[in-house]
């Protein structure tokens, strides 16, 4: 049995399997990068107060501001974000999930945020977070989509496939000799390469140097 012609197979057939999810997860991921950013940008007016008169009061009693909070928004509180600095908001954060749904959108049954002036217990601005942009990248990546007991598996076992195919597709690169070892670091076409040969170039010297 020749290693290499089985591991070229056991690579296409693996490749076709998980060769999309493994580009979402890695798309997603990438885009998460941005978010703390780009929400902080969005949510500026939010996240600060701009109460003129905070730095001579004080700051209203947790108490209070849940009974305030209360008033408005009847859901689950789970947890508040007390931040440090006294010019930002209070982040309460309203939160209900199912772990035995299928799907992102029936596990998650509330998760809101409400941004509250500490000072004078004014709501600010509540989002709904389960409607996110990138709360919804950030399960994409995470489950894709799917309730996180079935997509943490999905996704757990496509890097495992994943992880595979990089060494697999080490090994069937590696050249038997020095000579072979030019064709396989740079592109050698011509007017006569056809497409497919070129597509196996591409995806073999870029796979390599990646």
């Amino acid at each position: 049995m020749n290693l290499k012609i089985e591991l070229k197979k056991s690579h296409k057939y693996l490749g076709l399997t998980v060769g999309m999810i493994i580009f979402i997860i890695s798309i997603s991921g990438s885009l998460l990068v941005f978010k703390d950013d780009i929400q902080y940008k969005l949510r500026k007016d939010y996240i600060f107060h701009n109460n003129p008169k905070f730095s001579n009061n004080s700051v209203l009693p947790l108490s209070e501001l849940i009974k305030k909070a209360n008033q408005k928004i009847n859901e689950p509180l789970v947890w508040i974000t007390v931040p440090i600095d006294k010019r930002k908001s209070y982040e309460f954060h309203y939160y209900e999930r199912d772990f035995s749904a299928w799907n992102y959108y029936d596990e998650f049954k509330v998760h809101k945020t409400a941004y509250i002036d500490p000072f004078s217990g004014k709501i600010l601005k509540i989002y709904n977070e389960k409607n996110d942009f990138f709360f919804i990248v950030l399960r994409l990546h995470f489950a894709l989509l799917l309730g996180t007991t079935i997509g943490s598996w999905v996704v757990g076992i496509s890097v495992i496939i994943f992880v595979v195919l990089i060494v697999s597709g080490i090994i069937i690169w590696l050249p038997k000799n020095k000579r072979k070892l030019r064709s396989k670091l740079w592109f050698r076409w011509n007017k006569n390469t056809k497409f497919q040969r070129k597509n196996y170039d591409l995806h073999r010297i870029l796979g390599i140097y990646v």
